[in-house]
């Protein structure tokens, strides 16, 4: 997940919406209109203050935790189901809680509690947007695996995971340390669109030759859930009308986040459906025909 580093004077924020202090005086110096229509100024307003540790949004520490169990929960049970692709999918779900740990870490509690330590700043920050971006090149990965351009078994698999990771977590560690200024715009627009867009048309068009309308509904669930949180941190006027309506808290990234959890969910049960879809007696579906073939051509290489 994305953020900014706060600056460090951002230290003694209430906790009530708009910046009221106990004795009723202002600390931002503007009303909750000036507030929500000013990025700056709801990030100041979304803080919590608990014994003089002041948390930035707090809100997003419950979704980060969901996000953990959810994630270590579904690579749990991905790896236990021993079907195609599982062991890559599993990881890419275990990636994914760990991910939103770290957002968790950079975005809520390191902020104000260190605002100082730059060292720590680039290592939470680094791990947290080199797993996002990852995740996206992942879902190229397992794009290709699926149909049946690479195969879990082969070591070039996991050599084209971990060397695709390494150049992402250098590209970030350039661009926050001003070496790369095209960094974010390359790693995290154009990687991960590239990644889970592949994936997505690698889906719908197994889905349509294979004619499984049963898994189209999770694969459509997964990607209006990532369309609407990617939309509810690009639209100023829906982050304007949150912060009037229900308050600064869930204004910038609360939805993201949410959404984050229940996509993650809904691609497990895509894998699920397609994978129920392809033990279905007299069915044999592309991705098991690819896979199969992709298997016996590393089998036959490896023993000539």
């Amino acid at each position: 997940m994305y953020q900014q580093f706060p600056n460090s004077t951002y230290s003694n924020y209430s906790s009530d919406y708009f910046g009221y202090n106990s004795q009723g005086s202002h600390r931002h110096h503007g009303t909750p209109s000036d507030i929500c229509s000013n990025t700056t100024l709801i990030s100041e307003c979304d803080t919590w203050n608990i014994h003089g540790y002041v948390i930035q949004s707090p809100a997003l520490l419950p979704t980060c935790l969901g996000a953990l169990i959810i994630g270590m929960t579904l690579a749990y049970k991905v790896r236990q189901m021993k079907t195609r692709n599982y062991l890559f999918y599993a990881t890419i779900f275990a990636m994914v809680g760990t991910m939103m740990t770290f957002a968790g870490i950079t975005d809520c509690l390191i902020p104000h509690i260190l605002p100082k330590n730059i060292a720590i700043h680039y290592f939470f920050g680094i791990v947290d947007v080199g797993l996002t971006s990852s995740i996206g090149y992942a879902f190229l990965i397992a794009g290709l695996l699926d149909c049946g351009v690479l195969s879990q078994d082969s070591p070039i698999t996991w050599a084209l995971l971990g060397s695709g990771m390494t150049a992402i977590f250098y590209g970030w560690w350039l661009s926050f340390t001003g070496a790369w200024k095209a960094g974010f715009f390359i790693l995290y627009m154009v990687v991960i669109a590239i990644g889970c867009g592949a994936w997505v048309i690698i889906q719908f068009t197994l889905i349509i030759l294979d004619k499984d309308w049963k898994s189209l509904k999770w694969l459509l669930f997964a990607g209006a859930h990532g369309g609407f949180g990617l939309y509810s941190i690009m639209s100023q006027k829906i982050i304007t009308w949150i912060c009037r309506h229900v308050g600064c808290h869930w204004a910038i990234n609360f939805i993201w986040f949410v959404v984050t959890d229940t996509a993650i969910y809904f691609i497990y049960r895509y894998y699920q459906s397609r994978v129920r879809f392809e033990k279905v007696p007299g069915k044999k579906s592309l991705t098991n025909v690819a896979a199969d073939e992709t298997n016996v051509s590393i089998h036959y290489n490896a023993i000539n």
